[in-house]
């Protein structure tokens, strides 16, 4: 998943406006991907928050989008931290991120462009099964 996230609010990182960050889902690594399910254990016991499914964890979601956008720009100064300045539209922004990068809604990695049907799809020529009358 690659794209580019436009803040609607500008942030300042090391002097520098920041208008836009471009994200890549291949630059994040095992142990940032780790680490930021470890921060959001570590906020959500905090807030006595407990989500059923990760895709309800707003806190997970925000802090996935955060690594996102951190994985992609190193040398950039931009933390974990950078993103407790977003403001408006640009946190639902993030949690949207955050989200599509936890259920891979892209499809580049699930999708198969093949033109042969999976072997569990029924040929169109398979006869339904006979049903009987009593």
């Amino acid at each position: 998943m690659k794209g580019t996230f436009k803040f609607k609010h500008p942030i300042h990182v090391q002097g520098e406006l920041v208008k836009e960050l471009e994200y890549d889902s291949e630059k994040v690594t095992n142990e940032a991907y780790l680490r930021a399910l470890a921060d959001t254990s570590t906020a959500n016991s905090k807030n006595s928050t407990v989500a059923i499914m990760p895709q309800a964890d707003y806190t997970l979601l925000l802090n996935m989008g955060a690594l996102l956008l951190t994985a992609s720009n190193p040398g950039r100064g931009i933390t974990s931290e950078t993103f407790k300045l977003l403001r408006g539209a640009d946190n639902s922004q993030l949690l949207n991120l955050g989200y599509l990068f936890i259920v891979a809604a892209d499809g580049e990695e699930t999708q198969d462009n093949s033109e042969e049907p999976s072997a569990a799809t029924p040929s169109v020529s398979t006869p339904a099964p006979e049903t009987s009358a009593t």
